[in-house]
């Protein structure tokens, strides 16, 4: 008889989750989100499909955790580092330079995220898209504040040229 010690599992849990959403974004990276399915994930994975089905709950379940996996990394290593950096022409410059190296980096992400269909994983997909492209307008519109780079639409108003 096994005793159970409090965290040990959870964190075996957590760390076959972990390693079943890389696999599961790998088949979807190479084959496209829509033929990762429990029967062939369980395959590829080593897992039983029961397994997976106790970690997601059904086929829509386990797209929403691909999609929402994608886009916390996108999140960890695009966004978060934005934060570190002081506002204006670094933020905005590291802004732009870890969005090229993770897309570069992590292409499967953009193939994954482009072919979400309806649903949670949209929402995930938009809500992603919405901080990042706030993002990138803030740190652009501080850079003009701080006299940085200048406000091309504003000078075109104005008829001079930028």
């Amino acid at each position: 008889m096994s005793v159970r010690v409090p965290g040990r599992w959870t964190y075996r849990g957590e760390r076959a989750r972990a390693d079943i959403l890389e696999a599961a974004a790998r088949m979807a990276m190479s084959e496209g989100l829509h033929r990762v399915t429990l029967g062939r994930l369980a395959k590829a994975a080593g897992a039983s499909k029961s397994g997976l089905f106790e970690h997601f709950g059904s086929v829509e379940g386990l797209h929403a955790s691909i999609v929402t996996d994608a886009v916390w990394r996108f999140e960890r290593s695009v966004l978060t580092p934005v934060r570190q950096v002081t506002t204006g022409m670094p933020a905005l410059y590291t802004l732009l330079h870890r969005w090229l190296v993770h897309m570069t980096d992590r292409a499967e992400a953009s193939v994954i995220l482009l072919e979400v269909g309806p649903g949670r994983g949209r929402d995930v997909v938009a809500g992603c898209c919405t901080s990042s492209m706030s993002a990138l307008k803030w740190e652009i519109s501080m850079t003009v504040v701080l006299e940085q780079i200048r406000d091309c639409e504003a000078e075109e108003q104005r008829s001079t040229p930028c």
